[in-house]
């Protein structure tokens, strides 16, 4: 079941199993409102995308808040918290996340759930945006991408009486094209906040393979990611 991604060890004798949590949602607090927001539109959702993403991100788990069909997460580096679940009934799931370096948390949400959904061949899965200030007005994420691509700078939205700046649309859920120097700027502030080498290595590469091109530039992620180590060895040296 480890290998499936179905359980995951609490301990040396134990093991929890996601698909035999509790079926309630248990009390948190948590804003919605002031969170930036996303949720993938399934064509039909398999019963296992849910509990093998609680699996891979067992590690941030707050406390006991997990359920059959959905999580609160937090990551201290990032200084950010999320709530991702599933609505087996609407076939969606749901990210919201807060926090100080919310949009880098939520690159590693979104490159862990896509990771999931590439295993299924036949599967359609739609990314999607609410609106801030009407969620019930949606924009498709890849229509949001081609239309700043093709050089537009607001969309109408179906459903919407006005249009909505692109750029502050995606600002919410994408980060933009920065610099290889930017970049490394970013991998070294993070080896700050997290010394341990294997960690570091970890959320790095999960931040930046989010998308091969999520700089702007085709990235060589563990070339980067080996410049700030050795940078790093160097000054410990001196």
């Amino acid at each position: 079941m480890k290998k499936f991604e179905l359980c995951f060890g609490i301990n040396n004798n134990s093991v929890l199993v996601p698909d035999l949590l509790q079926v309630s949602e248990p009390k948190f607090k948590f804003d919605y409102d002031k969170s930036l927001s996303f949720f993938i539109e399934y064509d039909f959702l398999p019963k296992t995308v849910m509990p093998r993403f609680i699996v891979k991100m067992h590690n941030d788990i707050v406390g006991d808040l997990l359920w059959r069909t959905g999580v609160v997460l937090k990551d201290r580096h990032f200084d950010s918290t999320a709530v991702v679940k599933a609505d087996k009934d609407a076939k969606k799931i749901y990210v919201y996340v807060n926090g100080l370096q919310r949009l880098e948390y939520f690159a590693v949400i979104i490159f862990s759930l896509r990771e999931i959904n590439s295993s299924f061949e036949k599967m359609d899965a739609v990314e999607k945006v609410p609106m801030p200030d009407n969620p019930k007005i949606i924009a498709n994420y890849e229509d949001l991408i081609n239309c700043k691509a093709d050089g537009d700078k607001t969309i109408k939205p179906p459903g919407s009486r006005k249009k909505y700046d692109i750029d502050e649309l995606l600002g919410r859920v994408y980060v933009g094209s920065k610099s290889e120097d930017e970049v490394l700027e970013i991998l070294r502030e993070l080896k700050k906040q997290i010394p341990d080498e294997d960690l570091f290595i970890e959320k790095a590469n999960k931040l930046l393979s989010f998308n091969p091109s999520f700089f702007g530039l085709e990235l060589n992620v563990n070339e980067l990611i080996s410049m700030v180590l050795r940078k790093r060895k160097k000054n410990k040296k001196k």
